[in-house]
């Protein structure tokens, strides 16, 4: 019987794993070169980089910390989840503030100028 539960338990060393971490490069990689096509900032190697580490961390969040589960230890990946969600909107903030401020119009103006 126990031998049966250990199997049921993810390890995360895994084809399943190397698949999510394969889609995540692809995936991440054909946004980043849609936008490299259209000339924006952010292209395909920081999408790539952003996207892959991104799904890394969150595997090693999900499967990495398992042998020191016990009795008053839980694990919560949807806090690393939330974290990664910061750091990409500093991220997309430092783009943002890095090109040259536009002059602002509309309901913005009252506050901006």
């Amino acid at each position: 019987m126990t031998t049966l539960a250990f199997l049921s338990e993810p390890t995360g060393q895994g084809w399943t794993q190397l698949g999510e971490l394969a889609l995540a490069l692809v995936l991440s990689a054909a946004i980043g070169l849609e936008r490299e096509l259209r000339q924006k900032s952010a292209g395909l190697r920081t999408h790539t980089l952003v996207g892959f580490s991104s799904a890394l961390i969150m595997l090693v969040s999900k499967y990495g910390f398992t042998d020191v589960l016990g009795e008053h230890v839980t694990l919560d990946p949807s806090r690393v989840a939330a974290r990664i969600v910061s750091g990409i909107g500093f991220i997309g903030g430092g783009l943002i503030f890095s090109k040259p401020a536009p002059k602002p119009t509309g309901n913005g103006s009252c506050r901006c100028g």
